[in-house]
């Protein structure tokens, strides 16, 4: 009993050692998690719904940042989030800018277009 024990204790060690420090990276400083961090959420609102994790890896990787915690907060922002997300960055950036907002009377002229 006791050498399968220890058996599965080595295995179970292996197997969390591997994962947290090969392929989470969760050795990294905490400056280097807290910028892929930071690197995942400045992507995760921009526009750039097709590309972002592909961004998020390039510039986690020019600022040498860790990746694997960049790459999940990008896909906050997917479809079923993309008004909640980008519909108040839209009105702060129109108050900062101050620009009016798009009225319904704009969508209307849109949908019927003049003969």
């Amino acid at each position: 009993m006791k050498p399968l024990r220890r058996r599965l204790q080595r295995i179970y060690l292996r197997f969390r050692r591997f994962i947290v420090h090969n392929l989470l990276h969760a050795d990294d400083p905490p400056h280097r998690l807290a910028l892929g961090v930071a690197i995942g959420m400045f992507f995760a609102f921009t526009p750039l719904i097709g590309v972002q994790m592909v961004l998020v890896v390039a510039a986690a990787w020019v600022l040498r940042a860790n990746k694997a915690v960049g790459v999940p907060l990008v896909w906050i922002s997917n479809p079923a989030t993309f008004v909640p997300i980008f519909y108040p960055c839209y009105l702060i950036g129109n108050a900062i800018l101050g620009w009016p907002l798009v009225s319904r009377q704009w969508w209307a002229a849109l949908a019927d277009p003049p003969a």
